[in-house]
């Protein structure tokens, strides 16, 4: 499982930097082909990345093989799991949104640049690559 998560993270590292760099050169013909991109390609992409990058880390750092511990742990993990998705996903307007499969604010959410100053941003946010990310490139969809 090791082994496999971090090949993966690798793999999919690679492809979502090969996916920058053309979109970079090539741009897009059209809002409704970022507006697709960005709402379907990418977040299929960086999902499974992100996914292969926790099952690593999780797998990384358990105390033991087996046992009572190892149940602990991963129970542990578990619950951490879904802390995050409640406290993250749940109770957003934008998961809402995503999940009821509404087009109606695609601009808002699938374009880049749109940044919403007023709502108090994480400092993550000034890291995001303008030319290759959204403001909510970095929220959780489900599949």
């Amino acid at each position: 499982m090791i082994d496999e998560a971090y090949e993966m993270t690798l793999y999919l590292q690679d492809l979502l930097g090969s996916v920058k760099k053309y979109l970079i050169e090539e741009g897009f013909k059209n809002d409704e082909e970022e507006i697709r991109f960005f709402r379907s390609i990418k977040p299929q992409i960086l999902g499974k990345l992100i996914y292969y990058n926790k099952i690593y880390r999780i797998e990384t750092t358990c105390p033991v093989s087996n046992g009572k511990m190892y149940y602990n742990y991963f129970s542990g993990q578990l619950a951490n799991l879904k802390r995050e998705y409640t406290e993250h996903l749940c109770n957003s307007d934008f998961y809402r949104y995503y999940r009821s499969g509404r087009t109606d604010r695609d601009d808002t959410y699938f374009k880049r640049g749109n940044i919403n100053y007023h709502d108090g941003l994480n400092s993550i946010v000034f890291e995001i690559d303008p030319e290759f990310s959204t403001f909510f490139d970095q929220t959780p969809r489900p599949h």
